[in-house]
Formats: C-alpha cells, structure tokens, sequence
C-alpha cells in the first residue's frame, strides 16, 4: 500500500501524462504536424510524456529491495533531466518558429542551444558510475553543488524565451501575441515546489504549461490553411480588422489562379516569397499575395520571382503548370478599407 505522500505523488505524474497525451492524440493539427512549430509542439508533448512517465514508475512499480528501488531512481531522474532540458531547448525553437516562420532560421541561429544536451548526457552517464552530480546516500538523495548548473541552465532557456517574447510582444498585433503569463506561472511552480519544498509537480506543471501554449495559440491557428501553409480565407477578414484600426496599410496584390497542380503552384509560391508579403489560400485554386507599400518594382518583381519558379518547376519536372495573374493596385484617394472592399475574392 502506497503512503499518502507517494500515492499524491503518482496521481498528479498519472493525471499529466493523461493530460497531454489527450492532446497530442485528439488535436488534429498536431496529430497531422503540418510545419515545424507543430512538430515542436508534439516533440514537448512527448518530452513531457517521458517525464511524467518516468515520475509515475518511480512510485507506482513496487520494488523487491531499496537497492533496485533506488537504482532504477537514479536512472529515472537522469532520463527526466535530459527530456527537461531537451523540452526547453525545442521551447526556445518553437517560440522562434512563431516568431520568424522560418525553419531554416532556427537551424542557422539556435543551433548553439542543443550543445549542453548531449554534453548533459555525457555527464549524467559519469553520474552513474561516481555520483558526482547527485546520489542516493543512506536511502537518500542528495545533490551535490556541480548538479545545480543543471536547473540554472533551464532557467537561463525559459529566460531567453522570455526575453524573445517581450520583445515581440512590444511590436506585434493582437493575434501573433504569445500570452507569456499563463505559460511561465505553472513553470515556475513546478520549479519551485521541485526544488525548494521537494514535491514533485514537475509533470503537472509543464502539462499545464502546454495546455496554455495550445490554447493561447488557437486564434492563430484559425487562420492557417494546415494542407498548404498558407492563411486561409477567413484571414482576409482580420486582414479588414486591422485597417479599420489603423494598423495595417495595404496597398496592391497579386492574385494567382492556377488551373492545375494546386499544390505545386503553393510550394512555389511559399518557397520563393518574402515574408514580408501576406500570402493568402482565398479559395480552390486562387491565391492573394497582399503588400504594404507594394510598389509597381516590387509587385513586378514578385510576379518575376513566380514565373522563374514555375519554369524552373517546369524543367525539372516535365510538366507544365498553367496560371493566371493580376495585379491590382490602390487608387489615389481611395483608402485601405476600400481597397480591400474593391479587390475581395467571392
């Protein structure tokens, strides 16, 4: 029979592990995974999983000696603090995801943030042999000074992406936003009841945490066409929201009607556009490619990127891909709003 204190203890590491794998398995995004920021998404879910798994076995799995109890134990923790660390590292990817959109960004700019997993990897198999880092004495665990640069170093990643955050916060709308508060709370107890009163709400915390990151997210995600990687027609409404508030100042577009291969004009579209540009899914077979300040050069020269993607598709693939294109510009007195009212795609 489980003490009170153990059988709180595998309650809370079961309910988390329900939690999130409730999540990942019900949520048809991330069980699709269309993009990186969802593959990161489902990659911390999984990390929490392990965790949550692990802390559930350590009480649960009735052990025949201390000794196989506390030897398990000690490979437990260290698998929870490398999929600890390992679930930061990908926060810190997905918050730059959200950020700048780019999956090649992240591997050229964050690649420094992966070093100190397997190097903690290295030192928790050291672990095992000298107990150098921490070790279970007299039936008891104990810390020895050099483990804490472990918890530090979390702390430094949920800090940079707090930093990350605020920043973008400062200059972004409404709808790319994070809601830092609600993420960064159950986070911090879990910390603080880890290591300061010793109660392990790790898993809990974190499920918590990733129910927020999910839920602050959906208004986002609302807008997103999943199967081609574009917003879909509903944005073109906030589109509207935004120049009624004044924060958005659209000037020409470019619509794009393909006739065949939908979802190869999309990829060339996706590939070869700034991000600067709001590429948008408007319906079956047509794209709107919206400026701010898009000048006569620029809209040209977009339209010239387009056509040397779909030649170089051409070459390489032997088909050929039929489109139309229009450009369609503001008028002298005529305002965003009605700009936008003007070129709307029933």
């Amino acid at each position: 029979m489980l003490s009170s204190n153990v059988s709180i203890r595998a309650i809370i590491s079961l309910l988390a592990f329900m939690i999130v794998l409730g999540l990942l398995v019900l949520s048809k995004r991330l069980h699709s995974r269309h993009n990186a920021g969802d593959r990161l998404f489902f990659g911390m879910g999984i990390n929490v999983l392990v965790y949550a798994g692990l802390a559930f076995a350590t009480v649960a799995i009735p052990f025949t000696t201390p000794e196989s109890f506390f030897m398990f134990k000690l490979l437990a923790d260290s698998f929870i603090e490398i999929s600890v660390l390992f679930l930061l590292y990908q926060w810190i990817l997905f918050v730059g995801f959200t950020i700048y959109g780019s999956a090649d960004y992240l591997r050229r700019r964050y690649w420094p943030f992966f070093i100190p997993i397997p190097v903690l990897i290295i030192c928790l198999f050291v672990n095992w042999f000298t107990g150098f880092m921490f070790e279970y004495s007299h039936l008891l665990l104990k810390y020895h000074t050099v483990y804490y640069i472990v918890p530090v170093l979390e702390l430094v990643y949920i800090l940079i992406t707090a930093v990350m955050i605020i920043r973008h916060n400062l200059k972004a709308d409404r709808r790319r936003r994070f809601h830092l508060t609600f993420v960064l709370i159950p986070v911090a107890i879990g910390f603080l009841t880890e290591y300061v009163v010793r109660i392990n709400l790790g898993p809990l915390s974190f499920a918590a945490a990733l129910i927020f990151i999910f839920f602050s997210m959906t208004e986002r995600w609302q807008y997103y066409d999943e199967e081609r990687g574009f917003y879909n027609s509903a944005f073109f409404d906030y589109m509207k929201e935004l120049v009624a508030e004044g924060r958005k100042d659209y000037t020409s577009v470019i619509y794009i009607k393909c006739k065949n291969m939908e979802s190869e004009m999309a990829a060339i579209i996706k590939k070869e556009l700034p991000h600067r540009v709001v590429k948008v899914h408007v319906r079956n077979d047509v794209y709107g490619i919206y400026a701010e300040n898009g000048s006569e050069d620029l809209m040209d020269m977009i339209a010239d990127v387009i056509r040397e993607g779909v030649s170089d598709y051409e070459k390489e693939s032997g088909k050929t891909l039929e489109f139309d294109r229009e450009t369609l510009y503001r008028k002298s007195g005529e305002s965003a709003a009605e700009f936008l009212r003007r070129i709307e795609v029933k």
